[in-house]
C-alpha cells in the first residue's frame, strides 16, 4: 500500500493488529473491573478459496478503499497481484490460507 499510496498509508492496515501486547491487553480488563484475566497466545488461520477475492475484501475493509477505487483501470488488479505475489507461501491448491497470532482474553466478572 505505501509504495502505491505514500509512505503510512498502511498504517489502518496495521492498526487492526494494534492490541498485540498480552500485559496491555491484561491491564485493559482489569481496569475494567474484570477478575482472573488469562491470556493465552493462539494462532488462527483463515481460509479463501480465490486469493483476489480475499486481497480485494481486505482492501474493502479499510480506509484505502476509496483510494484503491480512484486508481487507473489496471492499478487495482495490478495491486492485487503484487499483493499476492507477496504472500504467495500463504497460496496453495485450496487458495489462501493465513495464520495469524492473536492473544484470548477470558476474565470473569
Amino acid at each position: 500500500m505505501d509504495t502505491y499510496f505514500g509512505e503510512g498509508t498502511s498504517a489502518p492496515w496495521q492498526a487492526a493488529f494494534s492490541l498485540s501486547d498480552r500485559d496491555e491487553l491484561r491491564s485493559l480488563a482489569t481496569n475494567a473491573g474484570l477478575k482472573n484475566a488469562h491470556v493465552s497466545l493462539d494462532v488462527k488461520i483463515a481460509r479463501h478459496p480465490n486469493p483476489e477475492e480475499f486481497v480485494l475484501g481486505g482492501i474493502a475493509g479499510t480506509p484505502l478503499s476509496g483510494e484503491v477505487a480512484s486508481l487507473e483501470v489496471d492499478q487495482p488488479m495490478e495491486l492485487v497481484r503484487e499483493i499476492l505475489s507477496a504472500m504467495d507461501k500463504y497460496i496453495d491448491d485450496s487458495g489462501v490460507a493465513s495464520s495469524a497470532e492473536c492473544h484470548t482474553l477470558t476474565a470473569q466478572k
